[in-house]
């Protein structure tokens, strides 16, 4: 079975590289999901989930 977990150095963590991405990042919607793309000048892939929240509170963020 393959990896498909992303490791620390992997993760947008910090809250000015979110808002960096929303804010000058090409965006795409479906009904469920809005996918935010912004070109990474480093050598390896990055991913970020911010989950808003009108789901609910912590645990069901992050149970989502």
């Amino acid at each position: 079975m393959g990896n498909y977990t992303f490791g620390k150095e992997e993760r947008i963590r910090l809250r000015a590289d979110f808002l960096r991405t929303f804010r000058d990042g090409e965006h795409h919607r479906t009904p469920h999901f809005r996918v935010f793309i912004y070109p990474n000048p480093l050598s390896q892939r990055r991913l970020g989930i911010s989950v808003s929240k009108r789901i609910g509170g912590a645990v069901e963020r992050n149970r989502l």
